[in-house]
């Protein structure tokens, strides 16, 4: 169960937004509780979407998307579901923050390069057979090839 609060974007971002957390939380996340805000913001091009912890980071269950609201259909939900990846990382006690210092399944990860942590690869591999799932299962919102 979440509470989702959706900040600017259009109409239609805040439907498929709407659509795609919910889909999210009934394959992923269903038995935890958590709210959600989603900010629609104008990004620098090398970034699609951030995600911030707004609760305490040892309990944590509040949460903050930003997303670039100039993002194609298919660039948008990938950024939304990559960004879910890490709030279920968190959700779940996979990825935790003390003092300032992450921790991967309680290992103390120092600042590696973005590609190299072991969140993010999780989220780049599995943010691209997510959306093909949520698109077999919402055709109406993606364009299936």
């Amino acid at each position: 169960m979440f509470f989702i609060d959706i900040h600017n974007g259009t109409k239609a971002q805040k439907e498929l937004c709407r659509n795609v957390i919910a889909w999210y939380d009934r394959n992923f996340l269903g038995d935890y509780a958590f709210d959600l805000t989603v900010q629609h913001l104008e990004l620098d091009a090398e970034h699609y979407g951030f995600m911030h912890v707004s609760g305490k980071l040892e309990d944590p269950d509040d949460f903050t998307i930003e997303i670039d609201k100039h993002l194609s259909e298919e660039e948008y939900v990938k950024t939304l579901i990559h960004e879910m990846i890490h709030i279920e990382d968190y959700i779940k006690g996979n990825l935790t923050e003390k003092n300032g210092e992450r921790y991967w399944k309680g290992i103390f990860y120092e600042e590696d390069s973005y590609e190299t942590q072991p969140w993010e690869m999780r989220a780049a591999l599995l943010e691209g057979q997510y959306y093909d799932d949520y698109c077999s299962t919402t055709r109406e919102i993606c364009q299936v090839v």
